[in-house]
């Protein structure tokens, strides 16, 4: 059995979990996100959205995508931002929902 957080912008954008995976929780990213990333980044001398990504070892494209809710943060997108501004920035950026939950 694998354990997910699904990781997602709304709530109905979720995909279910195959049979016998257990969802812990949803993970929502928060409205004001992309500016609370660049004031966290900019405490750490990272000023542009370019620098921005290229410390996330993302690609400046993904990175706008995410933050414009074209697309949802994945694992990648996840990891590098806690690479970049450090744990206190998850709160910031995202809520959870346990399952069963409407955000």
């Amino acid at each position: 059995m694998r354990v997910y957080i699904h990781l997602h912008e709304r709530m109905q954008d979720c995909v279910s979990a195959g049979r016998g995976d257990l969802v812990l929780a949803h993970l929502a990213l928060r409205p004001e996100a992309p500016t609370r990333l660049r004031e966290l980044a900019a405490t750490k001398g990272i000023t542009t959205d370019k620098a921005l990504a290229e410390a996330m070892e993302i690609n400046e494209s993904q990175y706008h995508r995410v933050l414009s809710r074209t697309c949802k943060p994945g694992a990648k997108f996840i990891a590098g931002a806690l690479l970049v501004v450090g744990d206190q920035w998850f709160t910031a950026l995202f809520e959870t929902f346990p399952e069963g939950q409407a955000a």
